[in-house]
């Protein structure tokens, strides 16, 4: 049968990173990954793991959206941790680069196993992440455009009888992949509804806080 999985040459790099790491820097970041706290943030856990095991930040952060890439094709393949790893042993060799070879298969299968480990800070901030981002369309960003509009009078050449102000506001979004936008017109009032709604949607944020708080529970956020 088949393998399951091909190795994308964006990934390619990476896997061979992981290769590369010495048998101490490998012990450290599996120890590493395994202490740390999750975070949404993958790039400021990448720089809290390279500063702790004295590696280049960059390393970390290609092995970090490498492992990331293998939780999520685990998931989407409904495989378990073993069946994937064969899967990308299998795909390693068929690649023919030289780079993704190894001497000992053995200690690559059981050292990428614990990599994908669910108990690590890694796992579960990529859960985390992509729970929040299961969404057909995800926000990007927005913007609001304030300007003047001119009330004319027939006779053009006289000035304007008055002014209107009218927000124009842009939101961004991610859809199966795409980036889109839209644009909505908004007058004084709709924007005071709207500052109002999600002032409303930050209290009702911090009483579920309070709430996970004093069950003990963890809520993993995403840095402002």
């Amino acid at each position: 049968m088949p393998s399951k999985l091909r190795v994308p040459d964006q990934f390619a790099p990476a896997l061979a990173e992981f290769l590369r790491l010495s048998p101490q820097e490998l012990a450290g970041f599996l120890k590493t990954i395994l202490e740390e706290q999750p975070n949404l943030a993958l790039s400021k856990l990448a720089e809290t793991i390279a500063s702790r095991l004295s590696i280049d930040k960059g390393r970390i952060e290609e092995i970090i959206r490498l492992l990331t890439s293998l939780q999520m094709a685990q998931e989407g393949l409904g495989l378990t941790v073993a069946d994937l790893v064969a899967e990308l042993r299998a795909a390693m060799e068929a690649s023919g680069k030289n780079e993704l070879s190894h001497t000992n298969w053995a200690e690559f299968e059981a050292s990428i196993s614990e990599a994908l480990s669910e108990e690590t800070a890694l796992a579960v901030s990529s859960k985390a992440l992509d729970v929040m981002q299961d969404h057909s369309k995800i926000y990007c960003y927005g913007r609001v455009l304030t300007d003047l509009r001119p009330i004319f009078k027939a006779d053009l050449s006289q000035e304007p009888s008055a002014f209107v102000t009218v927000h124009t506001l842009k939101v961004a979004y991610h859809e199966a992949g795409e980036h889109k936008e839209f644009f909505v017109a908004l007058d004084r009032s709709d924007v005071t509804q709207l500052a109002d709604l999600l002032a409303r949607a930050l209290k009702k944020e911090d009483a579920l806080k309070a709430l996970t708080q004093d069950k003990g529970l963890r809520i993993l956020e995403v840095s402002p």
